[in-house]
C-alpha cells in the first residue's frame, strides 16, 4: 500500500465515523422529541418528575433509531394496548420502581395487562438482544477487518522498515564507494599533476638538447669552414713553396758564377767564398725547411704571407749581391790595372761586405726564428685540429646519443599522452558514475523521506484505529449493561408481584 491509498483509506474511515455520529445524534433528537414529558405525583415524597430525569433516561436508549409515538395516557381501569412501545413501558416501570408507586400500580392493574406488559418487555428484550447480537457481530467483523488491516499495515510497516534498512545499507555502501571514488579521483589528480611536471621537465630538457644540438651543428659548420679555409691556405703555401724552389733553381747558376769569381779572387775572396758556401748551406737548409714547412703548413695564411715578404726581401738582397759581385768584377778588373789606387777602396768594400753579410746573417736568423715560430704555430694548430676533430667526433657521438634519447623521450611523451587521455576518459567515466550514484542517493533519500512520512501516517492511523477499538469496546460494554439492566428489573418486579398475590390470597 502506498501513501495515496493510505490517505484515501483514512478519509473513508473518517467519513464513516462522521456518518455514524450523525445518525446517532439524529436518533437521539428523534427520541427526545417522541418521548412526552410527564409529571407524576408521588405520595411519599410529593416530588415531581423533572426534565433532567427524562433526559437521562432517554440517553440510555440511543441505540433505538425509530421510536413510535407514545400511547395516550390510560386510566387505571382501561385495557392495555398490545401495540404499545416496549421502550416506553420499560421506562415507565423503571420510573415506578424509582418513585415507589409499585404497589398502587399492582393494585390498579389486572393480570392480563401485566402479562401483556411482560410480553411486550420480553419481546423488547429479545429485539434488543437481536440488535445487540447484530451490532456485536458487525463490531466483531469490523474489529476483524481492522485487525487484518492492522496486521497488513504492521507487515507493510515491517517490510518498509526492512526496505528502509536495506536502502540505508545501500546508501552507506554508496557513500563509501563515493568516498573511495573521491579518494581515487584526488590521487589521480595528484598523479596527473606529477606527470605533468615530469612532462614539462622532459619538454624543457628536450628543448635544451635541441638548442645544444643546434649549437653543436653551428660549431661543426664553423669548423668545416675553418678546415676549408686552412685547406685553401695550404694549397697556396704549396704553390708558394714551388715558386721558391724555382727561384732557388734560378739562383744556383748565379751562385756558381760567384764561386768561380771567388776562386779567381783566391785569397782576397776566401771569406766571401766561405760566406757564399755558408749561404748555400743556409739556402739548402732553408729549402729543406721550406719543403718541410710545405708539408706541415696548413693553417698559416697570414704567417706565410709574411714569409713570402721575407723571401722577396731575400731575393732582393741576392740580386743586390749579384750586382755587387758584378761591380766587384769590374772593380777587380780596374784594380788589376791600378792595384794601389783600389787597395783602400777594397778595404772599404770589405767592410761594406762584412756589414752586408752581417745584415744577411741577421735576416737569415730572423727567418729561421720565424720558421721555428711558424713550425710551433703549425704544430699547435695541428694539435688543436686533432683536438677539434676528437671533440667533433665526441660531439657527433653525443649528437647521435641525444637523437636516440630524444626519440625515446618522444616515445615516452607519446605514451604519457595516451595514458593521460585514458586517465581523462576514466576520470569522465568516474564523474558520470558519481553523478549517477548521487542521483540514486537523492532518489533513495527522497524515497526514505516518503516512507518515513508514510510510516508516521500509518502509525497515526493505527493509533486512531486502536482508539476507535477502545471506544467501540466501551460502547459495547455500556450497551450490554443497558440491555441486562431491564431484564433484572423485570425479574425483581415479577418477584414482587408474586409476593403481592400471595399476600392477597
Amino acid at each position: 500500500m502506498d501513501r495515496a491509498s493510505l490517505v484515501r483509506r483514512r478519509q473513508q474511515i473518517r467519513e464513516k465515523e462522521n456518518v455514524v455520529t450523525g445518525s446517532n445524534s439524529l436518533a437521539l433528537d428523534g427520541m427526545k422529541t417522541s418521548i412526552p414529558r410527564k409529571k407524576k405525583v408521588v405520595k411519599r415524597g410529593g416530588s415531581t418528575h423533572t426534565r433532567s430525569s427524562t433526559s437521562e433516561d432517554s440517553q440510555s436508549f440511543k441505540v433505538v433509531e425509530n421510536v413510535p409515538p407514545p400511547a395516550p395516557k390510560r386510566s387505571t381501569k382501561s385495557n392495555y394496548s398490545a401495540e404499545a412501545n416496549g421502550g416506553l413501558i420499560v421506562r415507565q416501570l423503571l420510573q415506578r420502581s424509582q418513585f415507589g408507586d409499585v404497589k398502587e400500580f399492582l393494585h390498579s392493574i389486572t393480570k392480563n395487562e401485566l402479562f401483556q406488559q411482560a410480553l411486550v418487555v420480553a419481546t423488547y428484550v429479545q429485539e434488543l438482544k437481536k440488535k445487540h447480537a447484530e451490532v456485536s457481530e458487525a463490531v466483531d467483523e469490523e474489529l476483524v477487518q481492522y485487525q487484518s488491516k492492522y496486521r497488513a499495515v504492521a507487515s507493510d510497516l515491517a517490510d518498509r522498515e526492512r526496505r528502509f534498512d536495506e536502502q540505508e545499507k545501500e546508501k552507506n555502501e554508496l557513500l563509501e564507494r563515493l568516498k573511495l571514488a573521491q579518494d581515487e579521483y584526488q590521487s589521480l589528480i595528484v598523479w596527473i599533476r606529477e606527470h605533468e611536471d615530469k612532462f614539462k621537465a622532459l619538454q624543457q630538457t628536450k628543448q635544451d638538447q635541441a638548442q645544444l644540438i643546434e649549437e653543436m651543428v653551428e660549431v661543426r659548420r664553423q669548423r668545416e669552414e675553418q678546415l676549408s679555409a686552412l685547406g685553401m691556405e695550404r694549397e697556396q703555401a704549396f704553390r708558394f713553396a714551388e715558386e721558391m724552389q724555382e727561384q732557388n733553381s734560378k739562383l744556383q747558376p748565379q751562385v756558381t758564377m760567384v764561386n768561380r769569381d771567388c776562386e779567381r779572387l783566391k785569397a782576397e775572396l776566401k771569406e766571401e767564398q766561405r760566406a757564399t758556401k755558408q749561404l748555400l748551406l743556409e739556402d739548402q737548409q732553408k729549402a729543406q725547411a721550406l719543403e718541410h714547412l710545405s708539408s706541415e703548413l696548413e693553417d698559416a695564411r697570414n704567417q706565410v704571407s709574411t714569409l713570402h715578404g721575407q723571401v722577396q726581401l731575400e731575393a732582393i738582397s741576392r740580386q743586390s749581391v749579384t750586382q755587387e759581385r758584378d761591380r766587384l768584377q769590374q772593380q777587380y778588373q780596374l784594380e788589376r790595372e791600378d792595384w794601389k789606387s783600389t787597395q783602400e777602396h777594397r778595404d772599404a768594400l770589405e767592410k761594406r761586405k762584412a756589414d752586408e753579410f752581417r745584415k744577411m746573417d741577421l735576416e737569415l736568423r730572423h727567418l729561421s726564428q720565424t720558421l721555428s715560430r711558424l713550425r710551433i704555430e703549425w704544430e699547435s694548430e695541428k694539435s688543436q685540429r686533432e683536438k677539434a676533430e676528437v671533440r667533433l667526433q665526441k660531439l657527433s657521438t653525443f649528437l647521435d646519443e641525444t637523437k636516440a634519447h630524444t626519440k625515446s623521450l618522444e616515445e615516452e611523451t607519446q605514451q604519457l599522452k595516451t595514458q593521460l587521455n585514458e586517465e581523462k576518459e576514466c576520470r569522465t567515466c568516474k564523474e558520470h558514475a558519481l553523478q549517477i550514484a548521487h542521483r540514486d542517493l537523492q532518489a533513495l533519500q527522497k524515497n526514505c523521506r516518503e516512507q518515513e512520512s508514510a510510516k508516521l501516517d500509518a502509525q497515526s492511523e493505527v493509533a486512531s484505529l486502536v482508539q476507535r477499538m477502545k471506544v467501540i469496546r466501551r460502547d459495547h460494554l455500556a450497551l450490554l449493561h443497558r440491555v441486562e439492566a431491564p431484564t433484572q428489573l423485570a425479574a425483581q418486579w415479577h418477584a414482587e408481584m408474586q409476593e403481592n398475590q400471595r399476600s392477597r390470597s
